[in-house]
């Protein structure tokens, strides 16, 4: 990889940076300034405390000054709390635009959506692990910088037409929790998720969404509704509503008979390698029956790697987390809807040497957005590749209850780039 030295960067910054006062001062500082917009909600999987420890750490790596790909280059990283509000949001990218380089996050569609829109005009390039929805992929026409590093909703879509494709199903019911009408949140992330799969499935597949005040009579008669269509169900929400979902399914004789299958979409890995089923202070009764109901169920979700490599990274974030944040992750390995702020850091600092290096006749905002699309680099997960529209493209896994030991376990990975199971 490229590396500048101090008198050949300052030419470069002489020729290139024009009256652009700001760029020049930031190149001759050999300073790169990160601006993190996420919620301080501790229970919101994207959160600052979950994000920011390993945000820090790459921006200590990429400055190592014997490895790293900007040797000896000053990484200030700030955040702001968005509160998942398109207001405070858009305020905080507002409030640093002109001391910012690149945004992390944000990480609320809600939010990304205005933030994208004036970053674009701004010329800064932003790098979220959120923003699947499908409404993002129009990134010439409103989303110019943006860079998506957990890909779109339309992989998950072609992922699981695929494994529907596998077992030779077609028609299909999808359930999913939404926002009530008069919730002032928009719709949830499980609405604009499965919009893309009804959209791959056709019309032959059939929808119903329900809220916070769905009883166990409404999911009687949303589950009643589907049975006259689909034998395979698609389900999106929390793990408490699915397996309640899967109870009501359990009593109406759906698991017995041998008929059905469910199919939950839960990317954030909350299920991995745990007993979904269990709850501590529910009946013995209530607990065995939700065991045999998740016999039924099939999970889909994002692929972690399982290597040392990965997991001694993940370690190193948890024991950052818990003393930069006072932070605690559960026993399973770090998602990677968090670990891929880590790549969104080596992914920009990449595209700025290399811009550096080689030159632009733009902003080096917008050079740098274009170095980071159409690429593949090796990142902390592995090998990653994002398209021609800056999104990445994403691997999932299968997961089924292991009859020996009851707890989920993977059986099967979906490969993005080849589009096969």
């Amino acid at each position: 990889m490229c590396k500048i030295g101090g008198l050949l960067l300052f030419l470069i910054i002489v020729v290139m940076a024009g009256d652009n006062s700001v760029m020049a001062a930031m190149l001759i500082n050999k300073t790169v300034r990160f601006s993190v917009i996420a919620p301080d909600d501790p229970n919101h999987p994207q959160s600052l405390r979950i994000i920011l420890p390993i945000i820090k750490l790459a921006a200590r790596n990429i400055s190592d000054p014997e490895r790293g790909i900007l040797p000896g280059w000053t990484i200030n990283v700030t955040s702001f709390d968005s509160n998942c509000s398109s207001i405070f949001g858009p305020l905080a990218a507002f409030e640093v635009k002109d001391r910012t380089d690149a945004f992390l996050g944000p990480v609320c569609d809600y939010v990304i959506a205005p933030v994208c829109r004036y970053a674009g005009e701004w010329k800064i390039p932003v790098l979220t692990a959120g923003g699947q929805a499908d409404l993002f992929i129009f990134k010439k026409e409103y989303y110019q910088t943006l860079t998506r590093l957990m890909g779109s909703y339309k992989f998950v879509s072609e992922a699981m037409q695929t494994i529907l494709a596998h077992f030779g199903w077609s028609v299909v019911g999808l359930l999913y929790f939404d926002h009530g009408l008069l919730s002032n949140k928009g719709h949830s992330e499980c609405h604009f998720m499965l919009g893309p799969v009804f959209k791959v499935l056709g019309q032959s597949s059939v929808h119903k969404s329900f809220n916070e005040s769905t009883t166990e009579s409404d999911f009687r008669k949303l589950l009643l509704f589907l049975s006259e269509s689909s034998r395979i169900v698609v389900v999106c929400a929390d793990p408490p509503k699915v397996r309640e979902l899967l109870l009501v399914a359990e009593e109406l004789n759906m698991i017995d008979s041998g008929e059905y299958v469910f199919f939950n979409i839960e990317l954030f890995n909350s299920t991995l390698a745990r007993t979904p089923w269990y709850v501590a202070n529910d009946t013995e009764e209530r607990n065995n029956r939700a065991k045999k109901a998740f016999t039924a169920l099939l999970t889909v979700t994002a692929k972690t790697p399982d290597s040392p490599a990965y997991l001694n990274f993940s370690n190193e974030i948890k024991a950052l987390a818990k003393e930069s944040h006072n932070f605690t992750f559960g026993p399973d390995p770090v998602s990677t809807f968090v670990t891929a702020f880590y790549d969104a850091v080596l992914l920009y600092a990449q595209a700025l040497n290399e811009t550096l290096a080689f030159g632009f006749n733009e902003s080096i905002g917008e050079e740098i957005t274009r170095r980071m699309w159409n690429r593949t680099l090796q990142g902390i997960t592995g090998r990653f590749t994002v398209d021609a529209n800056g999104d990445r493209i994403t691997d999932y896994s299968l997961m089924d209850m292991d009859p020996e030991t009851n707890t989920f376990k993977i059986v099967a990975h979906y490969i993005g780039a080849k589009k096969t199971l």
